[in-house]
């Protein structure tokens, strides 16, 4: 099974999967946690290793965090290793590829691949020039 945790500052986590869920309709594969929400401004340390520790060890779980070097992605790295990937930069076109992935199991190599095309979905509309992409209601 793959899992994909959103950990990220505030509620940007929860709104995210929200929307995953909506899309996918995967909701037990999608967990989020928000940090810094409470009065003691404190990683949700116990939190996220209980999330892990419900998962096989065969299980691919996908950490995806906000910002690269922020303090949340600087916390979760420690949880990496075989079958546990963080990826930076969350947005919504990965996290669904990555959840929606056909592959038994995902590779390093495979989700670099995975991160190249979501890279591809982020373009300024004002100077995109493949009109045959934009559709537009006329009503």
């Amino acid at each position: 099974m793959r899992k994909i945790l959103l950990i990220t500052h505030r509620t940007l986590a929860t709104g995210l999967r929200d929307a995953l869920v909506f899309f996918t309709n995967l909701p037990d594969q999608i967990i989020a946690i928000p940090c810094y929400i409470n009065e003691n401004n404190e990683f949700p340390r116990k939190e996220v290793e209980k999330e892990l520790s419900t998962t096989s060890s065969e299980d691919d779980i996908i950490i995806m965090t906000d910002l690269l070097s922020g303090s949340v992605n600087q916390n979760v790295s420690k949880y990496m290793g075989s079958h546990r990937f963080v990826i930076t930069g969350i947005n919504l076109a990965l996290a669904m590829s990555i959840l929606l992935d056909p592959a038994d199991h995902l590779t390093s190599e495979h989700i670099e691949a995975l991160i190249d095309k979501a890279r591809q979905q982020m373009v300024l509309m004002n100077t995109y020039s493949n009109n045959d992409a934009i559709c537009v209601n006329d009503e």
